[in-house]
């Protein structure tokens, strides 16, 4: 990361430095933030769970990423973004269901809902060891934010973002579940991923939403129209298939805690 950022900071066109991250080693992330804040460029830090005040001078830190990505695109034009449109969201739900079962191909997405929605919902298992009997994957009690990139899910077989078999098959487990009240999916572009993400996991949305009382799919997509898959294609796909769509994995948190409250 210092390698890039020295590299960032000697290219005349570099107006503003974006820096994000999982939760860092306290030693490690001053390091960081001290490096980019000598380049006298405006820095904004994305580093989940850091404390703001903690930032040297020229360093902002955003305790989330759609806060940092505004923050970014502030500086660099001058001009604060209007907020990603959410879609319109549904009554709430009745009955019995009551958890939320993230299930999620991006690390930092993952860790950045847990730490929303911990202080709002209470305990959430993270469990990243997969578990199956007969009937397919095992799904842990209570609220559930898995890193479905973490190691456990990757040994022999390509990343989430890539090979959709292992999120299809929870994602299937968790809409027969008749405590799953929410479940949310973050939707990846960019060369290299799934040519068609959404139209992946299509299928398996619209056969949980279809039923009676089913629990509310919600998903975010990170990308853009000029990315491969296409962006407003990829919303559309999951629209299609009855998910609610939201602009960011922070807003994705918000709208979690607000329903399952």
């Amino acid at each position: 990361m210092l390698d890039a950022i020295d590299a960032l900071a000697s290219d005349g066109s570099t107006k503003v430095i974006g820096l994000i991250s999982k939760p860092p080693d306290p030693a490690v992330a001053k390091t960081v933030l001290e490096h980019a804040a000598a380049t006298g460029r405006p820095v904004v830090a994305a580093f989940l769970g850091a404390d703001p005040s903690t930032a040297p001078e020229g360093v902002t830190i955003e305790p989330t990423l759609a806060g940092a990505a505004a923050k970014l695109v502030e500086l660099a034009t001058g001009t604060a973004p209007e907020p990603l449109p959410d879609d319109e969201i549904p009554a709430a739900r009745r009955g019995d269901r009551k958890h939320l079962r993230a299930l999620l191909a991006g690390g930092t997405f993952a860790y950045e809902i847990g730490l929303l929605l911990e202080p709002e919902l209470g305990e959430i298992s993270h469990e990243a060891k997969p578990r199956t009997n007969d009937h397919g994957p095992v799904l842990p009690d209570g609220h559930l934010v898995v890193d479905l990139g973490d190691d456990a899910f990757t040994v022999g077989r390509a990343h989430p973002m890539i090979d959709p078999t292992v999120r299809i098959d929870m994602l299937e487990t968790a809409g027969k579940d008749p405590s799953t009240a929410i479940i949310l999916l973050d939707v990846v572009l960019g060369f290299m991923a799934d040519e068609d993400p959404a139209g992946s996991l299509a299928a398996t949305i619209q056969e949980i939403t279809s039923q009676d009382d089913a629990p509310l799919v919600v998903a975010f997509v990170t990308g853009t129209d000029q990315d491969p898959q296409g962006l407003a294609a990829q919303k559309q796909k999951l629209r299609d298939a009855g998910a609610l769509v939201v602009g960011s994995s922070t807003s994705a948190a918000r709208l979690v805690a607000e329903s399952l409250k």
